[in-house]
This record gives structure tokens, sequence and C-alpha cells, in this order.
């Protein structure tokens, strides 16, 4: 079996003191009995330079990389986490640059950690220190009485829900609606004659306002279809003085389709309004 072959099968990873004298990076703190193949890892105090070797219990082993060439420039920096193959019987030590998982030097990363970003693999050789801390994330809200800022958005619950729960305005308007809190309007005449007004809910309040009424005007209007009081009845829309704006007729509907008569003084900037 080749030196190669032995390299990628093994399975004892040591951990190793290490000081730097007489450019060799001097291994300490190993076991007594050493197997004839092993990986070890420490952290050396200097960079590596060319021609720098690895002593081990007095013997010196020869560093080169898992191509079996002579390693050229940095092959790995001061602090970094070294872990290296040995090979006892030939009294070779491999090393691959750049930091791979298995067999490399590692360096240590001195960049503070960034928060936000586009993503990316990354190009760095450099591994984060075991306590590295990221800045507080300032673009999201805590979960704490978090503060929001410009139009954040729920989920619209369904009809009746009573819980915790975020309401969206949506709900909220829905629920007004059906409690009868808010006036929707169903319907407008802008000219005399015959107005029919479907959508109407039964025994719910129809208020019928004229929109923007002057001074010493008013409408009216006459009922035909029974739904709202006796046919025949006639229906005065206020009467608009500067003091105060025009009244309002409040009727109780029977039916779904309202049918009035004879609607009076209205004009297309001044209609009849039905509300529910």
């Amino acid at each position: 079996m080749s030196t190669k072959q032995k390299c990628r099968i093994s399975r004892h990873i040591l951990n190793a003191g290490c000081c730097y004298k007489e450019g060799s990076f001097r291994l300490s703190f190993l076991p007594c009995t050493l197997p004839e193949f092993f990986t070890v890892r420490f952290t050396p105090s200097v960079d590596f330079t060319e021609g720098d070797a690895i002593t081990i219990k007095g013997r010196k082993f020869t560093i080169k990389t898992r191509t079996m060439e002579e390693p050229l420039g940095k092959l790995f920096s001061a602090g970094a986490v070294v872990q290296c193959d040995i090979d006892m019987e030939q009294e070779l030590a491999f090393i691959t640059p750049g930091g791979e998982a298995q067999g490399g030097g590692v360096n240590l990363g001195s960049a503070l950690p960034e928060m936000n970003g586009a993503a990316s693999a990354g190009s760095s050789t450099n591994v984060s220190r075991e306590d590295h801390i990221h800045p507080s994330d300032t673009s999201r809200a805590s979960t704490d009485s978090p503060a929001f800022t410009g139009t954040p958005t729920v989920p619209t619950a369904p009809a009746g829900t009573s819980t915790t729960q975020a309401a969206s305005t949506a709900f909220v308007a829905a629920a007004v609606t059906a409690a009868g809190g808010v006036l929707q309007e169903i319907g407008s005449r802008s000219a005399t004659g015959t107005w029919t007004i479907t959508g109407v809910t039964p025994y719910k309040p129809l208020y019928i306002a004229w929109k923007n009424a002057v001074a010493g005007s008013y409408a009216e209007y006459q009922e035909t279809s029974g739904t709202i009081g006796s046919p025949g009845t006639r229906v005065l829309i206020g009467y608009h003085s500067s003091e105060f704006n025009p009244l309002v007729a409040l009727v109780i509907p029977t039916a779904d389709t309202v049918v009035l008569s004879n609607v009076l003084r209205v004009t297309a900037t001044s209609p009849l309004v039905a509300y529910q």
C-alpha cells in the first residue's frame, strides 16, 4: 500500500501541544506508543515557512503536500488549527494547503461576522472561532413589544374568531359591518322618477339621505312598494338651512327590494343615497 493510500484511511486523530524551535514544529503530549500512521491536530504559534519540519519524540518529519510535493509559501498561519497525517515509517507529514476538512491547515478568520447580505457560498479559506458573535439584527422586529413601521400585514382570521392573534383591518371591518356599526351605501338616485333599491336587508334600518344639498332646498319621494310604509306615503328629506344639514329619512324595510316613485328635486350633483 502506498503512502498516499494510507493517508486516506487513517482513523487515529490525536491532539498535540506545539512549540516552534530551530525550524521545526515540535509536537508534545502524545501517547508513548504511536501507530504507524495517524492524524495529529495542533495550533502553531508562528507561520509556516519553507523548509520547516515537524518533530515528534525527537524524530524530524519532512512536511509535504498530499500530492507529495514540497510546500511553497505559507502553508498555514500562526493560530490556525492544523491537521496533518503522520507516516511514522517514512517520517513524512502530509498537510493540504487551504484548510481542507481532512488533513489541511485551517486559518482562523479575524473579520467581524456579517448580519445581512446577498446569499454567497464564499471563497475564504479561513474559519470562524467558536465564540464568535453576530451583530444584533435591527432589520427585524423584536419578539417582545415590536414597534412596526410601514404597512405590516397579518392573515385575516375567519369571522367570529376570538383569540389573542393579531386582527387585520379586513377582519375588523367585516366584524363591525356584521354588527351594524358601519353604514354601507347600497344605492343612489340622481334623477327624478322611480327608484328601485335592491340588496336591502329586511328589518334592518334603511337610511335615505340627500347629498350636497344647498340652503333652502329639500327632496322627497313617494312609497309605492309597501315595504317601508303604506303605499302612497310621501316622505320629505329634510329642509336644509345655513344652521344644519339635511335630515335623513329612517325606514324599516320588510323586503330585500324597495321601490320609490315620484323622486323629486334631485340632480346629478345632489342625489338621494340609500345606506344600510
